[in-house]
């Protein structure tokens, strides 16, 4: 019997494309991305921006953040400072997210209300949120792997199950990327079947489907057991 697991896998590809400036001075980066958690279990999204210096920074001025979709709630915010380059501040506007019941959301826009009460309405690119019922440990994953500037797919996982299992496939819920050509291997050699308890490595190749300035994805692993 085949079964899906997901891993989360945080792609960065960095591109020059420009968001529209708002009246705060805000450049977004726009994303194309999907996250998966479960029900009741808050998630982190990061959004990449620009600010300008010369102005009140977002770090003080924000006071709210929601997201268009009324099936997900924002728990928390947090704005990490970055470099600055030619009067303008590189943020990373962290979201903890949550949704009490399973499905897949898809939100375009977020909008931010300030201390002023002002409120600011921003695209931010295409967002899908996954929200399973519940979740497995079949395989042990680290918490992020990063592609930049190369857009490749590689980890080290373990099978945490009691039987050996075999990697059927890699796909994923982004729009923007496509995953193929697995590759599983130990110590450098092709393997089959995963023993329990084996730590094992996973390459995919990934290739673009849409253009964006920054990809997300938290793709989706088929596997099955030996004796099923």
């Amino acid at each position: 019997m085949k079964k899906i697991w997901l891993i989360a896998a945080l792609i960065f590809i960095f591109g020059c494309t420009r968001a529209t400036p708002n009246a705060h001075d805000l450049y977004v980066g726009k994303v194309i991305g999907d996250y998966s958690t479960v029900i009741n279990h808050p998630v982190s999204i990061n959004l990449i921006m620009l600010e300008d210096k010369a102005n009140e920074s977002l770090e003080e001025a924000l006071k709210e953040v929601s997201i268009h979709n009324e099936a997900i709630d924002t728990v928390d915010f947090t704005i990490h400072k970055g470099t600055s380059v030619q009067g303008y501040r590189l943020i990373n506007l962290e979201l903890e997210i949550n949704s009490d019941s399973p499905g897949i959301y898809s939100f375009s826009e977020i909008t931010l209300t300030l201390q002023d009460e002002s409120q600011i309405q921003k695209k931010i690119g295409t967002i899908d949120v996954i929200v399973l019922e519940e979740e497995t440990a079949a395989l042990d994953p680290p918490e992020y792997t990063s592609a930049y500037p190369t857009l490749e797919f590689k980890t080290d996982l373990k099978n945490n199950t009691n039987q050996p299992i075999r990697i059927v496939s890699i796909e994923g819920y982004n729009k923007g990327l496509k995953f193929g050509d697995l590759k599983v291997t130990k110590n450098g050699e092709t393997i089959d079947f995963i023993q329990p308890n084996e730590t094992f490595h996973m390459e995919a190749t990934v290739t673009k489907q849409k253009e964006a300035p920054f990809y997300v994805s938290s793709p989706r692993i088929t596997f099955e057991a030996e004796n099923e």
